[in-house]
């Protein structure tokens, strides 16, 4: 009973992110805003790229931010993807700052009901075939190393 009460109601504490401990922003409520900000266009970019890490989407929001217009063109990006956020962005955020890379990861991980699952690497048959060869290279050398010291013995 306790479980089916969990799923049926909702967690009014989802998508909330708890920056309580992240002392280096709190002080600044314009970074504060701007790391809001990238972590919205973090969600938008993952679910259109749906096979990105988070490393990932990380250096593409860098890319974003350096690249394209700073700050203000990734609030555009956010607002052409979520109008409902365009009225609050436009009047209650005023000024954001660019956030740094680790303070929008610090976010995405501290935000409530958010999952992150393993990507497993893409297989390189190449990679593979390296790996056998220098693993057979290996047994080749100890098999000449362990004939040496059977000679030196005998």
């Amino acid at each position: 009973a306790n479980a089916e009460r969990m799923i049926t109601e909702p967690d009014e504490d989802f998508g909330t992110v708890d920056m309580t401990r992240c002392e280096q922003l709190l002080g600044g409520s314009w970074q504060l805003y701007g790391c809001g900000i990238c972590v919205l266009w973090i969600l938008k970019a993952s679910t259109q790229n749906p096979k990105l890490s988070i490393n990932q989407l990380l250096d593409n929001l860098e890319t974003e931010l350096d690249n394209s217009g700073g700050i203000i063109q990734v609030m555009r990006s956010v607002k052409e993807h979520s109008p409902s956020t365009e009225e609050y962005l436009s009047t209650k955020v005023g000024f954001a700052f660019r956030p740094r890379r680790y303070e929008v990861f610090m976010a995405l991980t501290r935000m409530r009901g958010l999952t992150f699952e393993l990507i497993p690497p893409a297989v390189d048959s190449a990679v593979i075939e390296a790996e056998k060869a220098e693993e057979k290279k290996k047994k080749a050398l100890a098999e000449q190393w362990a004939n040496r010291r059977k000679k030196k013995k005998g």
